[in-house]
Order: structure tokens, then sequence, then C-alpha cells
């Protein structure tokens, strides 16, 4: 039934989160349906660890949709709607990690111009943070690092072992997060009749 304790245990569930793809979303639905877990976030997947757990749950989102909202996620110039009106735009200060990148990029099609080199104005400071954050590398407080970490950033190094272990792993796209959810927990119940969802 949906409301008793999931059959796996601690030791059995992995949830490989990757930045701005529903996992909040996904930990309150492991919580809510009593699977413990633990969990990989801001760091890369290594073999090693991936071999200590039967079950892995990986969230992905489309990789353009996920960098536009890493970007605005954390920028001061994003507007975030508070009781139907926009909070004012954090301070931000030039050449300090993130906020460095967030002076040099009111929005994210800049930055995008920066990384792609359609941007012939850029300075190279900020041609650099530009780089630095997309390949995952950019110093600053947090959120910011989430640009740069997508999917092939957490399981690149391990991809070859997990795809080895297809019937043990579970990706939930947060363009369908509900849905692939609910089908997650019936997967880590043991429910075989999940050809459908898979």
């Amino acid at each position: 039934s949906s409301d008793g304790a999931a059959a796996a245990t601690a030791s059995d569930v992995l949830f490989v989160h990757v930045g701005k793809t529903c996992g909040g979303t996904i930990a309150d639905e492991l919580r809510l349906n009593h699977v413990p877990y633990d969990e990989v976030h801001l760091r890369k997947l290594d073999t090693e660890k991936l071999a200590q757990y039967e079950h892995i749950i990986v969230s992905a989102r489309d990789p353009v949709d996920r960098v536009v909202s890493a970007f605005n996620w954390r920028s001061p110039h994003a507007c975030r709607q508070r009781k139907g009106q926009c909070t004012p735009p954090r301070s931000i200060e030039k050449f300090d990690g993130e906020r460095g990148l967030y002076n040099c990029f009111p929005d994210v099609q800049h930055f995008v111009d920066a990384v792609t080199e359609r941007s012939k104005g850029t300075t190279l400071t900020c041609n650099m943070l530009a780089h630095s954050f997309f390949h995952g590398v950019g110093a600053g407080e947090g959120g910011g690092w989430h640009i740069g970490k997508g999917l092939s950033w957490y399981i690149g190094p391990v991809l070859h072992d997990l795809l080895r272990r297809e019937s043990d792993l579970w990706v939930v796209r947060a363009e369908a997060c509900e849905h692939d959810m609910e089908g997650a927990i019936r997967w880590l119940r043991g429910d075989d009749t999940l050809d459908v969802l898979r």
C-alpha cells in the first residue's frame, strides 16, 4: 500500500541529487514514503560509493532548462515573487566569485553568449568567470556551483558502471517528476508491473 514503509533499507538507496532537477521534491517524497536513503549532492559519484547501494535514483532535467534555472536561482537580478511583488535584487560586489559572475551578466542570455563566445564585448575576467562556472569550477558561495554541475558532471566517472546496473537505476526527470517518483516508490517496493513506467 502507498502508506506503508518501503522495502528498501538505509544501505540500499542512493539518491544522486543533480541541482535544479526537482531534487527537493524527490527528497520530500522519499521521506513521505518512509524510504531511508543517502544523498550525493555537489559531489561527483565515484565507483566505491556506487558499489555500496542496491538502488540508485538519479534526478535529471533538460540540460538547457537546468542551466537557465541554476543561473536564475542565484541571480540578484532575477525577480522573486513574494506576496504578488518582486523582491529587490540583492547587492553584488565585483570579482567576488559568484557575485562577480552576476555583476558581469545581468541575465542568462549574456552568460550564454560569453560561454559560446558570441559576445565580443565581454571582458577577459567576465569571460573566465562564465567558463569556470559553466564547467563546474566556479568560485563562490553554494548555489552558483549548480550552473556547471549537470548530470554528466555527477555521473560521468561511473557512467559505465551505472549502465551495467540498469535494473538497479531509476531516473527521475524534472519534466515528469511526480509521475517518475510514483514509479520510483513502486520500484523500491518491488512492484514488478513497471514496464509501462520504465
